[in-house]
């Protein structure tokens, strides 16, 4: 099964926001159930949290998280 990351929980775990423990433990859960998406909407959200393309994908590397940009099925 492939689980669809949201920014905002992924911007939480990046700032160390008081809900990130939750929403890792969450990806760790889903994780073990598949795959951890995120599409093209969700890149540019995240992005300003990181100072280089290669300091957001070596954090997305590190969660499991992986992109795949959509269909035009799903769009």
């Amino acid at each position: 099964m492939k689980t669809a990351i949201d920014s905002s929980a992924l911007l939480a775990i990046f700032n160390g926001e008081p809900e990130a423990r939750a929403w890792l433990e969450c990806l760790i859960r889903a994780r073990r159930e598949g795959q951890l998406v995120l599409c093209e909407i969700v890149c540019p959200e995240l992005a300003p949290a990181f100072s280089t393309q290669t300091g957001l994908d070596t954090a997305l590397d590190k969660l499991g998280v992986r992109f795949e940009p959509s269909s035009t099925a799903v769009a």
